[in-house]
């Protein structure tokens, strides 16, 4: 046990290892599912205001927590999209009138890589299913 890793994904170019992939940073069996920043825990699946490259606030959801090869801690982070973010053939009368009483949708591919640092806060989010 002591020769076995069970720390953060490793963000690497060249996925050779199980520790590379999603899998490994999405459980909490294997992978780092929580961080401390700015003395606010965060946990894989919350959801945070974080700035991206361009400095605006934007909302996700933190999927998992990353090192890069410098050692230096990143955060794998879900878009979420507003209705105006949506492609035109996503577009319509009902998700718009959702979208009014602050209807988001959840992105599920190219998660982004962000630094700690651009962490805002933690946000509570009510998550609505339809069958």
């Amino acid at each position: 046990m002591e020769h076995m890793y069970f720390g953060p994904v490793i963000n690497s170019e060249e996925k050779s290892e199980f520790w590379h992939g999603n899998l490994w940073g999405e459980s909490p069996l294997f992978g780092q599912h929580e961080i401390l920043i700015s003395e606010v825990l965060y946990r894989s699946g919350d959801f945070v205001y974080y700035h991206d490259d361009n400095g605006q606030k934007k909302l996700g959801r933190l999927r998992s927590i990353l090192k890069n090869h410098d050692g230096y801690y990143q955060l794998r982070i879900q878009k979420i999209l507003e209705y105006s973010d949506l492609p035109g053939n996503l577009k319509g009368l009902s998700r718009q009138r959702r979208s009014i009483t602050s209807e988001v949708w959840l992105q599920d591919e190219r998660f982004l890589i962000i630094m700690t640092s651009q962490i805002l806060e933690k946000v509570t989010i009510l998550m609505m299913f339809q069958h």
